[in-house]
């Protein structure tokens, strides 16, 4: 071959596979991970690299998992969560940090809990964009009071379930209908420090259409009334104790 043409050829080579490049951020989150589903255990394994793909986001692998999590292909950090998607950018789930792991909901309505091998999440010593591992997540730290750590409603007696301390994990275009448990304030921005614009009274259901980790607590952005604002998923009260604010569903 002419020296021409082999120079000609290595190019194109680089030029259609480039060399995997690693993001700093990626490398803090890549390795395996003890997968489970619908609170099962299963022998699912993901495996989370950080080398980029020509498609776009960070490889991925998954052994001995059912369901959408078969077809896993990449990840990528989406916002306020991590997703995991096939070989054609279809989101299979989407998670984020939940005790010390990783917890969320894949596409086919299933619950999923990643920890990762040999550790849990929060030692992978990562804060990604809207992550921050450092903070104990409510309901998991000390609290006020005897008995429960976070309490179900504003004022309530009764130990918040497991699985309504956090606020719902939402795919892309996904939207929850949610439960106000106490007379609960809509605000402006995802803050207790942000303006007040409308209250939403007790028992009342509405649409929330993007929820995440803000600072220590998880927000949701509701309607109600034709305003939009964001609600608080919990809140501390002046006798110490902690309260969540809202279900994540609509039914008692």
């Amino acid at each position: 071959m002419p020296l021409s043409r082999f120079f000609l050829a290595s190019a194109f080579v680089l030029l259609v596979f480039p060399a995997a490049a690693q993001s700093p951020d990626a490398m803090r989150f890549a390795g395996t991970y003890s997968t489970s589903t619908n609170g099962g255990h299963g022998g699912c394994t993901i495996r989370l690299t950080a080398n980029t793909t020509i498609f776009g986001g960070y490889g991925a692998s998954s052994q001995g998992c059912g369901g959408s999590l078969m077809s896993l292909s990449r990840w990528n950090i989406a916002g306020y969560n991590i997703v995991l998607m096939d070989g054609n950018g279809q989101i299979l789930a989407s998670v984020g940090p939940n005790r010390g792991g990783l917890s969320g909901g894949t596409s086919d309505g299933s619950s999923v809990r990643m920890t990762r091998s040999g550790g849990s999440a929060g030692g992978l010593g990562i804060t990604p964009p809207g992550f921050n591992m450092s903070i104990t997540p409510p309901g998991f730290g000390s609290s006020g009071g005897s008995g429960c750590r976070v309490y179900y409603g504003w004022n309530g007696t009764k130990c918040a379930p497991s699985n309504d301390l956090d606020a719902p994990v939402l795919l892309a275009n996904a939207t929850a209908i949610i439960r106000v448990l106490g007379t609960n304030n809509v605000r402006q921005e995802p803050s207790f420090s942000s303006g007040i614009v409308g209250q939403i009274p007790v028992n009342s259901c509405v649409r929330a259409d993007s929820c995440g980790r803000y600072g220590d607590t998880d927000w949701c952005r509701v309607q109600y009334n034709g305003r939009t604002g964001w609600m608080a998923k919990q809140q501390s009260a002046s006798n110490g104790r902690r309260y969540t604010l809202f279900s994540n569903r609509c039914g008692s």
